[in-house]
């Protein structure tokens, strides 16, 4: 008999324990979708109403033991933190509070399903964790989040990301139960690298944001049926059947939440390309930061000039040197995102990818991105 080892203990605490599950019915009594911020137009409502009914026969969660439960203010707080990073912080401390999980661990991803109550309202803040990404779908009640800057309401079927290393504030209003995903940061990392068919230029950051409801069930969706794929599974030999499932979960994620590969990632996969384009792509990203002319290009590739700028504009829809620049901005982009400081920065970092010219890189960034390079860096900071 396969079995998944559902103790989630990121700090050494021995809450480990191993168990078979078996599909369960999950019922949901959301009607309608509310939060501080408003209420969803009656068309959306119905929609999403349809799409959580779709989900109720949805056979999915453990019918054993949860892996911990309590009603003890003390213990909760002290488990909360042992496994998820997160500390809770109740309202008042002599609130009635009760909380349940269940947890499955793949190979680089956890799911867990957490119910917690305590009180009309709590508290929850994050603590940063540079090795992993968090994924949260609330199921029940309303979450308000704090990212930086960012503030939203997350509202049942809804998703939001929390990207690695950073901090989060949560407020949630009412019973909390929630979908959380917790995917190791080097595994996305490198199913992204493996689906772009080169390594990450920078760090994957997801945007802070409360995904619509669409994505928001599409991927809550996809982790029921896992969890009770998972569960069906009986035979030791099948691990790679988990393995595949766990990879559609990180495509999913990549897939569906708002980051900075989105539009590479979500790009129609071209055709492969004759070995002269894939040498002058190879050898641009390798000399991203270096003076590339179209003669070096040539010299690299093999052929003449105009057989090169055809081959890229027919299997790139680009030329040789859009292509160059393209990818500079994007990497001037993220740079951006994660600069801090005046405009010199701006100036450092436009040499720093091969422009002379401080106009001609914001003519050109501009025309790209549709706002000024030292806007992106204001909306970043």
């Amino acid at each position: 008999m396969l079995q998944f080892h559902c103790g989630l203990d990121q700090m050494g605490a021995s809450r480990e324990n191993s168990f078979v599950f078996k599909p369960v019915i999950m019922r949901h009594k959301e009607s309608r979708i509310k939060c501080s911020a408003g209420i969803f137009s009656q068309q959306a409502n119905l929609e999403i109403g349809m799409q959580m009914h779709a989900l109720e026969s949805m056979p999915v969660f453990p019918h054993a033991d949860a892996t911990f439960e309590t009603s003890n203010m003390t213990d909760g707080m002290h488990y909360v933190t042992e496994t998820s990073r997160h500390m809770l912080c109740p309202t008042r401390r002599s609130s009635p509070v009760s909380l349940r999980h269940w947890g499955l661990s793949l190979e680089h991803v956890q799911l867990d399903l957490i119910e917690l109550v305590c009180g009309e309202e709590f508290r929850t803040e994050k603590m940063g964790d540079a090795t992993h990404y968090y994924f949260q779908l609330p199921i029940r009640g309303v979450c308000e989040v704090e990212i930086g800057k960012f503030k939203g309401h997350a509202a049942p079927g809804q998703a939001f990301a929390l990207n690695s290393g950073e901090d989060a504030r949560k407020k949630w209003i009412g019973e909390c139960r929630q979908l959380m995903i917790r995917v190791d940061r080097l595994a996305l990392t490198q199913a992204l690298s493996a689906e772009l068919d080169h390594d990450c230029r920078a760090p994957i950051l997801f945007e802070n944001k409360v995904q619509d409801s669409r994505a928001g069930l599409a991927l809550r969706s996809l982790v029921f049926s896992t969890w009770q794929q998972i569960a069906l599974l009986d035979q030791p030999e099948q691990w790679r059947i988990g393995r595949n499932l766990e990879r559609s979960l990180l495509m999913a994620c990549l897939g569906l939440l708002t980051h900075n590969y989105s539009e590479e990632f979500l790009a129609p996969k071209s055709p492969a390309a004759p070995y002269y384009v894939r040498r002058a792509e190879d050898y641009i990203r390798a000399n991203l930061r270096e003076p590339i002319g179209i003669e070096d290009l040539v010299a690299v590739s093999g052929v003449s000039s105009r057989s090169l700028y055809y081959g890229f504009r027919r299997w790139r829809g680009t030329t040789p040197m859009s292509f160059l620049r393209n990818l500079r901005l994007n990497v001037a982009r993220d740079e951006l995102r994660e600069a801090q400081g005046n405009g010199e920065r701006v100036t450092h970092i436009a040499m720093n990818i091969g422009y002379d010219h401080l106009s001609r890189f914001s003519r050109d960034y501009k025309q790209r991105f549709g706002e000024s390079p030292s806007a992106t860096m204001r909306r970043a900071h």
